[in-house]
């Protein structure tokens, strides 16, 4: 596949198009459903920075990915976009959608620049590393809480959470964790 990004760049992009058609299809359902609340959970796997330059993450990647997040906006219904791995080259795109009607997760990025460029445009969340939560200090938690919430809440659009799923924490960290953010009230 990867060689053929660069053999048959034009050929993969309508067929990246067709696939966007295909899922905003399949989405339909969302517009009608009688639901409180209405989000599409996105996990972007291989969009991180790296995996394919910068020209083929807009034509083959974004291009497709931006299709059904507006079809999505459309039918009243919020993306909630899960950027897997880091995702800092990225930010300037991920900032091309209406303004307050997506959610953005973050495994790796710089908040400070993620809040910068998206701020306000969707909601930011996640990046408080689960390797911290596991095996860092106590002191080095309350740290990087109080880092998230003043870089990233000034203004709103923040969630605080997890860079990913929670399993194996210190229960001290947990404690830290809650703490923190409990000063913050």
């Amino acid at each position: 596949m990867l060689e053929d990004q660069l053999e048959y760049e034009d050929e993969i992009a309508a067929v990246c198009d067709m696939f966007a058609d295909q899922q905003i299809q399949a989405l339909q359902y969302f517009q009608y459903a009688p639901l409180p609340v209405k989000r599409v959970f996105f996990p972007l796997h291989k969009g991180m920075d790296g995996f394919i330059s910068p020209k083929q993450y807009e034509k083959l990647y974004w291009k497709p990915l931006k299709k059904v997040m507006l079809a999505l906006i459309d039918m009243g219904v919020t993306p909630f976009i899960y950027t897997e791995g880091r995702y800092e080259t990225r930010l300037e795109q991920l900032a091309d959608v209406p303004k307050g009607k997506v959610l953005y997760h973050f495994e790796t990025v710089d908040m400070k620049e993620a809040k910068r460029i998206l701020g306000n445009v969707a909601c930011i969340s996640g990046n408080l590393p689960i390797a911290l939560m596991e095996f860092g200090k106590k002191a080095q938690v309350v740290a990087y809480c109080k880092y998230l919430i003043d870089t990233c809440a000034p203004g709103g659009g923040y969630i605080f959470d997890f860079s990913g799923s929670l399993e194996n924490t210190k229960q001290e960290n947990l404690d830290a964790m809650f703490d923190t953010l409990d000063t913050y009230k």
